[in-house]
């Protein structure tokens, strides 16, 4: 099974979940639109839902996140 890099960008109005493949090329990305009525529960499903549908092809190396603004 081949292994990737996973970086997440979480922003105000769109998440993006990439694949990486270690040579600084992106083989796979997911958008999805960030529903501020869903809040921190729909992101985290998002998010989680997107790290399945990866898990399920490839393996995991490691996992990057990054968003802009305070952290709660």
């Amino acid at each position: 099974m081949e292994s990737v890099f996973v970086g997440i960008e979480i922003g105000g109005t769109k998440i993006q979940v990439v694949t990486g493949d270690g040579k600084a090329s992106i083989v796979g990305r997911q958008r999805f639109t960030a529903d501020p009525a869903e809040g921190a529960e729909g992101i985290r499903g998002q998010i989680a839902g997107a790290l399945a549908n990866i898990a399920g092809r490839q393996k995991i190396a490691a996992i990057g996140v990054g968003f802009g603004g305070p952290f709660n």
